[in-house]
């Protein structure tokens, strides 16, 4: 006995199917979604295709013609001599739901915090309450002040820091014309020269 041939239609399952090339005029085929039309006629369109046309079952109108390669599956449902290819075909009808099983009467409840049947416990817990945004200055729980500086405090800072750098330039110069002249080397033409200009300026105050 040979395996019957069948093909997957979309939104109805697997039904009985042929070759084009097998069907007859009156066979029912069945399109995607389960509409279904009668073959009324077909031609060969080319060696290896075929030209099929139809009437639709429901409007009885013609419609529009398909060109099918002859080996192509087709979903047949009826034969022309008006018997079904197969009396079971679509997908199995889902597994009946079970219904769920009631808990015994004596149950804990963790919702209330009682012992009674938790299917019949009214309590609903409540929604937490969402985190208001903390205050501007406020995310670590200290409170940030902000301040600026007088334009004479800023300019005695300034003032401070120049004479700090110029303090430390001329002790780096003294200290390298030491050692230049401890080795018998003369002194670097820029460290000399603001040797000179600061004792120049000593000299005129």
């Amino acid at each position: 006995m040979t395996e019957q041939k069948k093909t997957r239609i979309q939104g109805i399952g697997w039904v009985p199917a042929a070759e084009a090339q097998e069907l007859e005029p009156g066979d029912l085929v069945m399109w995607n979604g389960g509409p279904t039309s009668i073959v009324t006629k077909i031609e060969e369109a080319s060696p290896c295709f075929l030209r099929v046309h139809f009437k639709s079952t429901e409007t009885g109108e013609e419609e529009t013609p398909r060109r099918w390669k002859k080996t192509a599956m087709v979903a047949r449902v009826l034969t022309a001599a008006g018997a079904k290819v197969s009396e079971e075909y679509g997908e199995p009808p889902p597994p009946a739901e079970q219904a769920p099983t009631r808990p015994a009467v004596d149950e804990w409840c963790t919702g209330c915090n009682t012992d009674h049947n938790p299917d019949e416990c009214n309590y609903r817990p409540q929604e937490p309450t969402p985190p208001t945004a903390p205050a501007r200055g406020e995310e670590d729980g200290s409170v940030k002040v902000r301040f600026g500086l007088s334009n004479e405090t800023r300019a005695r800072l300034r003032e401070s820091g120049d004479h700090a750098r110029a303090e430390f330039r001329a002790e780096m110069d003294a200290r390298e014309a030491a050692e230049a002249r401890a080795h018998g080397v003369p002194v670097r033409k820029a460290v000399q020269a603001r040797i000179d200009a600061r004792e120049q300026e000593a000299g005129s105050q």
